[in-house]
């Protein structure tokens, strides 16, 4: 602990104090409890607290000692207690995202794909109306208030009867079950038309449409296939906006190599498009993806410094009086901020595995998580927990490889995780874990998740000592929660 005497640091000072982790970022020492509090000390205030504990400081200081639940009394107690419930709220809910892979075949052939897609020419990875009835009954067998119906592929597009099929048996079968019911659609929206449109109109699915920035930075990783997918989008957001649904049509992206040089640009598309979130993910290792990584990986110091600068540059635009958020900031914001769970599986503790989300194969395969799921496509059946028609909830649930990723990604007692400063923010892939390393809970600060989160953690804690940066956060956490109060459904961005 540089510029800490040790031998003044007391177990007697932190009488009274509740646990804390602290990182150092730059001059600024950030002390975070188990709650999630935190606090924002300079290198002479934290040196006092660790030679002299609570002890000592000015008014201001100890009353957001108090204020940030660091010190236990009788006011603190509660609130504390509360934040501490709602940090591991989300694992008691009962599974709510349900990924229906309806085919494999893909109309496109990405330069990062990490689901193998299969050719638009065999059908044989198409799921059938049988096995969709099945996978239907499943989902249901889940003893949970919320449901959401998340079709994927490979481009779902290609099997539109079976995804008819199965918004209309859901429909028609929750008569019976009451429950209330999501249809999320992750495409390209190349295939859309009229038709389909009018369909997912009526039965107010969510559309996720991807879009990596503009044409010279979409067409090199999507073929060139900007000019159509910009004028579907387009389409059914006008058709949206006119029917007055208020979830819109939403933009993800994906990083490669050759997005790096385009911040500005990107973020730029998706303001021309009438998006007020970015979400930009880097690529993964997975599938066809990790086979063409030398061309298109990104390091996570490569995906840090592009990270940094377009978050700038939201920030820029939001001090101009522009209101654009940035997705997985808001995520971790919200926890930060308002302690507030979001449901995002990539980080929660334990992560979403099972407990969180399924993924339904076209073969009726269930898996932990669509991560798994595509990890079963390379011939490594781990994860998989069960199958539709055969397993029931509490076999998938008691699954040796739900149990394993469970533990696994619980942060309290992962090594490396328990004693970290970001820990109440954080989460950890058990299946990417095990793809890159072999093992389910490795040393984590060898994993490239690792780096990417504890970097756009620091990132986000240095804007946070800037008050105008805070106050922007401040207003983007104010915004998500209130929306998503009352929706416990959990996010998986395509």
């Amino acid at each position: 602990m540089a510029g800490v005497n040790i031998k003044k640091v007391k177990p007697s000072n932190f009488s009274g104090m509740i646990p804390f982790s602290f990182r150092r970022i730059g001059d600024t020492v950030v002390v975070v409890n188990e709650y999630g509090n935190y606090l924002l000390l300079t290198e002479e205030e934290f040196n006092h607290l660790m030679e002299n504990g609570p002890t000592g400081f000015g008014r201001a200081l100890t009353n957001e000692l108090k204020a940030q639940n660091m010190v236990f009394d009788k006011d603190t107690a509660s609130r504390a207690a509360e934040r501490l419930r709602a940090r591991f709220a989300d694992a008691a809910r009962v599974t709510n995202l349900h990924i229906i892979i309806v085919t494999l075949r893909c109309n496109l052939k990405c330069v990062y794909c990490q689901a193998n897609a299969a050719s638009c020419d065999s059908h044989e990875t198409d799921m059938t109306v049988e096995t969709a009835k099945k996978v239907v009954d499943t989902i249901f067998s889940a003893p949970t208030k919320l449901v959401n119906f998340e079709f994927q592929g490979g481009e779902p597009l290609l099997n539109w009867d079976t995804v008819k099929f199965i918004i209309e048996y859901a429909t028609e079968a929750n008569k019976q079950h009451n429950r209330d019911i999501r249809f999320n659609l992750v495409s390209n929206h190349l295939l859309m038309d009229d038709e389909k449109l009018d369909f997912l109109v009526k039965h107010r699915a969510l559309l996720c449409m991807s879009l990596d920035g503009p044409d010279y930075v979409h067409n090199k990783n999507r073929g060139n296939t900007h000019a159509k997918a910009v004028k579907m989008y387009k389409k059914v957001y006008e058709r949206y906006m006119a029917e007055g649904i208020e979830k819109l049509p939403s933009l993800i992206g994906t990083l490669s190599k050759h997005s790096l040089p385009y911040h500005r640009e990107i973020v730029d598309e998706y303001r021309a498009l009438n998006s007020s979130t970015i979400f930009m993910r880097p690529a993964t290792t997975l599938g066809y993806a990790g086979k063409n990584w030398s061309e298109i990986g990104l390091t996570p110091e490569e995906f840090l410094e592009f990270y940094e600068k377009m978050l700038d540059y939201i920030l820029e635009l939001n001090r101009a009086g522009e209101r654009i958020t940035e997705t997985y900031a808001v995520y971790i914001l919200s926890k930060i901020i308002a302690g507030f769970e979001p449901g995002f599986v990539d980080l929660k503790s334990p992560c979403g595995a099972s407990i969180g989300q399924l993924a339904y194969n076209y073969n009726g395969d269930i898996y932990t998580c669509d991560e798994g799921r595509m990890l079963g496509h390379q011939g490594d059946h781990t994860f998989r927990v069960g199958k539709c028609g055969e397993s029931t909830y509490k076999d998938i649930i008691m699954h040796r490889a739900t149990k394993a990723c469970t533990l696994a990604s619980t942060l309290d007692t992962t090594p490396g995780c328990a004693h970290c400063a970001y820990k109440p923010y954080c989460g950890i892939c058990p299946v990417i874990n095990y793809y890159e390393t072999g093992e389910l809970s490795p040393n984590v600060f060898t994993t490239r998740r690792h780096a990417v989160n504890e970097g756009i953690m620091d990132i986000l804690f240095k804007r946070l000592t800037i008050r105008e940066n805070a106050d922007i956060f401040l207003e983007w956490v104010k915004q998500f929660v209130t929306a998503s109060r009352g929706d416990a459904a959990p996010e998986k961005a395509g």
